[in-house]
Order: C-alpha cells, then structure tokens, then sequence
C-alpha cells in the first residue's frame, strides 16, 4: 500500500511541541541543519529544523487501497 506524503512548515515553537511529543529514532546534525526521524504510535515522520528557525514535518498518510478488480460486464 503506497503512502502519500504530507508537509508541513512551521516555527520554532511548533517545531519543539512536535519533537516533544515523538520519539526520536534518529538524528543527524550539518551546518546548522538538525533532522530527526520521529516515531508516534504506528505514525512515522521525518522533522527538518533549518537554521533560520523554520522547521519542516515530513509524515506519510496511508492512501486508500485500490480495487483492482474488473468491473463486472
């Protein structure tokens, strides 16, 4: 089943709730870029805090399943 992808950008203070209600699975840190790979529940995602202040939330939403079956004739 594929996911579909939402984001999100948001300030500093949004950016510290969000990481202070997940569990931080992993981080990386590069000129002044923070990511951290965020698990809450079954719900994954993938935070990037920017040097400026701004922060991206990354999280995937299970889509729909597809019928592929044949219409019936």
């Amino acid at each position: 089943m594929k996911q579909k992808l939402q984001y999100l950008l948001v300030d500093r203070e949004r950016l510290a709730a969000h990481l202070a209600e997940q569990e931080i699975l992993a981080a990386e840190a590069s000129d002044g870029t923070h990511i951290y790979r965020c698990r809450r529940g079954a719900q994954e995602s993938l935070v990037i805090a920017l040097a400026n202040g701004q922060g991206l939330i990354v999280s995937g939403e299970s889509a729909a399943p597809l019928d592929r079956r044949r219409p019936p004739r």
